[in-house]
């Protein structure tokens, strides 16, 4: 079984497992936190040198190595992309992220988790972007401390993964509540899969009750931001806090007292059957570590991996496909040349002439296909033919005042019919008001159906959370336009 390490740390500590996995078992070997302690002049140690005592104790300069990323490190945009392939997305996400992302620039990575490809139907992607300079500076620690990334992960996807790997209930609608360190994750797991996460900062670590606070006063904001899986309710079925029974039992009390939903731990060693020698107090926050680990031994992909992002697939090397044909060819030819010597100048000539051709043909091949993906970009950007900024200018007249509705998504998307769909997530003072807002968006090219409409525990004055679908149809004014630019001019012969 291959020996992995997977590590992360935050302004107070190191935290690392050492395990050994392959063939889907995982057995731990070490457990433990180093404190990235300060001078009496206030001086913080440097993070790579206590690294690099957990790297040398270990030997583990050349194992597996899994560095964990915290939320606060990257920068997430939810996608609603036009109908592509999986192999097209990588291109799709990285241009409509270096719009998006405030984070972007030269040198940063993309990686990001679509769902499942529905012939025709829009794409929705969870992209997260890591800028160049904090990569550069995760990479610079590692490097000090002798240490090579295998792969750099995202820590709640990580913990999410673990949970709906070991919970036999994985297709319930769970909040996962994290403690780690002077952070806490807040994680929303629905349908088999991460629906939304948030990572909060915490007061002084040392003083629990604080930190319990701000935990539970963030965990209502958390479920009305996420959105919903099959037009579910917000509600969630239960609240998970990972860590050892005992561990932040005064929050869990305090949640089971003030929560319909079910609340519960989770710990993760018992759960590997890990050994008791490899447990720690307040447990959880090992919990990303032991995910990544899991995922490395069962062989899986990981869902946000910044040192191997999803990409294109190129297509296939024509000339190394030609080189592994032509060892065998050039033994027979060889053999021949050996028998029959006087053929061997001609021989030569006819292979000269056949790389001549293979060059021309490769140079060919190359260049068309840079012109049938121009083509097919052209031919969706006109079937998508939509005066997006006119509809928002005629969506802006219609809709309520923003004292009765408040938008908190807005998507835009076009078919290859020519139609085009507009999706709005938002909060609304009364359920009249949606209704009311239906009617004066409807007209001959727009169709209008709000699919949810529920009334959540107020927060304010918007109590009612609804999503409305916006169907355009191009209008006759477009289709007019279009006769009259591919019809010849008076002035043309037809």
């Amino acid at each position: 079984m291959a020996r992995m390490l997977a590590t992360e740390w935050s302004q107070h500590e190191v935290r690392y497992v050492l395990a050994s996995g392959g063939g889907g078992k995982l057995r731990i070997e070490s457990v433990g936190a180093q404190p990235i302690e300060s001078d009496e002049a206030g001086n913080v140690a440097d993070v790579s040198q206590v690294l690099a005592n957990v790297v040398a104790s270990f030997k583990a300069a050349r194992m597996t190595t899994l560095i964990g990323i915290d939320r606060a490190s990257i920068e997430l945009l939810h996608m609603q992309l036009p109908p592509a392939s999986d192999n097209e997305l990588p291109v799709i996400v990285a241009n409509q992220a270096q719009r998006e992302s405030a984070a972007f620039n030269d040198g940063s990575v993309v990686d990001f988790v679509p769902d499942e490809l529905v012939a025709g139907e829009p794409r929705n992607v969870t992209a997260a972007v890591m800028a160049a300079g904090r990569l550069a500076g995760i990479n610079g620690t590692c490097e000090s401390a002798g240490l090579t990334p295998t792969k750099m992960l995202l820590r709640p996807y990580a913990s999410a993964s673990l949970f709906l790997q070991l919970n036999d209930n994985k297709d319930e609608r769970c909040l996962l509540v994290n403690l780690v360190n002077d952070e806490a994750d807040l994680t929303v797991v629905d349908g088999g899969k991460l629906a939304f996460s948030r990572t909060i900062r915490l007061p002084d670590p040392a003083d629990s009750e604080a930190c319990y606070e701000r935990v539970f006063t963030e965990i209502p904001r958390t479920l009305m931001l996420a959105p919903q899986h099959d037009n579910r309710s917000d509600a969630v079925q239960s609240v998970v806090v990972f860590g050892n029974a005992g561990d932040h039992q005064p929050l869990i009390e305090r949640l089971r007292g003030e929560l319909k939903s079910d609340v519960q731990h989770f710990d993760a060693f018992g759960a590997l059957d890990a050994d008791n020698n490899s447990v720690l107090d307040d447990s959880g926050r090992f919990v990303p570590l032991l995910g990544m680990l899991l995922d490395e031994a069962r062989g899986q992909r990981h869902a946000i991996d910044f040192l191997n992002p999803r990409r294109k697939r190129e297509p296939p090397n024509r000339k190394r496909m030609l080189a592994t044909i032509g060892g065998p060819v050039a033994a027979v030819v060889l053999g021949l040349v050996y028998f029959v010597w006087g053929g061997l100048a001609e021989a030569e000539e006819e292979i000269a002439t056949l790389n001549d051709q293979y060059k021309e043909l490769a140079e060919t091949v190359k260049s068309t296909e840079k012109n049938r993906l121009l083509a097919e970009a052209i031919a969706n950007w006109e079937n998508g033919n939509i005066d997006w900024l006119g509809e928002i200018h005629e969506l802006s007249r219609e809709f309520p005042s923003s004292r009765d509705v408040l938008v908190l998504r807005m998507s835009m998307s076009s078919s290859r019919d020519g139609t085009g769909s507009i999706t709005l997530d938002g909060l609304a003072r009364q359920q009249s008001v949606v209704r009311q807002m239906e009617d004066r968006i409807r007209d001959k090219n727009h169709e209008s159906q709000t699919r949810h409409v529920q009334e959540q525990q107020p927060d304010g004055s918007y109590s009612w959370r609804f999503s409305t679908t916006v169907r355009v149809a191009p209008s006759s004014e477009d289709e007019e336009s279009k006769q009259k630019n591919a019809a010849p001019s008076k002035g043309e012969k037809s």
